[in-house]
């Protein structure tokens, strides 16, 4: 099937030939411009311990980080939501590979702005069998240093392109989060992280079950007593 970059190039190749010329100048200045400040080296890292979090999924039960990993690793994915056909790439691989994280006893948490309606949409679109959480105003995303504010210049090319997002959200904000993937341990330590400004690039999804991997299989410290 071919890896998650080659399909995130695909789509990027598809999307670029039938936007207009404006809407992906904006789209690339915009990734120029976070570049330009950095915003993702403000990031959580590896090595950092993740914020516990509660989230409503799309059934409107609370989810926390906490309670989820108390089975073992837990993959914690933020997407800008199922308007994003890049998102949308990212989530199919991570379902397709479900079965390889639960195998080593790995759990996805999938994390957007969106409200639970829309959250539910875009499980039901594409089949997830994962938990799909609601972070209202990127409350959690901005514990971990991932949110920033669309200029007007994207939000014009947005809308354009037919994207709303007052509607998906449910608010006027318009903040979103980077596209970022963490696999955090049981003791809620970050032992792999991506964190991207470029929407169009997102983590291979081999590296994150791999990293689950590496958790499951680590041997246990025992002390001296």
């Amino acid at each position: 099937m071919g890896n998650l970059r080659t399909k995130l190039e695909r789509k990027k190749a598809e999307l670029t030939a039938i936007f207009p010329a404006s809407a992906n100048a904006a789209l690339q200045q915009s990734v120029e411009d976070l570049r330009a400040v950095g915003l993702g080296a403000g990031a959580l890292r590896v090595g950092d311990s993740a914020p516990d979090f509660s989230l409503k999924n799309t059934a409107g039960r609370e989810v926390s980080l906490r309670d989820a990993l108390k089975n073992g690793p837990v993959v914690v994915t933020f997407y800008r939501g199922g308007w994003c056909p890049y998102c949308n790439v990212q989530l199919n691989d991570l379902q397709r590979q479900l079965g390889q994280i639960q195998a080593f006893n790995g759990e996805v948490l999938a994390i957007s702005p969106e409200v639970p309606a829309q959250g539910l949409a875009t499980t039901a679109a594409h089949g997830l069998k994962f938990e799909v959480l609601t972070d209202e105003d990127n409350r959690v995303a901005r514990l971990f240093g991932l949110v920033f504010t669309p200029p007007d210049y994207l939000r014009e090319a947005h809308e354009g392109l037919g994207i709303d997002l007052v509607r998906h959200n449910g608010n006027e904000h318009g903040t979103l989060p980077l596209p970022a993937t963490y696999v955090i341990d049981p003791q809620g330590r970050i032992a792999y992280a991506f964190v991207e400004e470029d929407f169009t690039q997102r983590a291979e999804t081999e590296d994150v079950v791999a990293a689950v991997q590496r958790i499951t299989n680590a041997p246990v410290a025992v002390g001296n007593g």
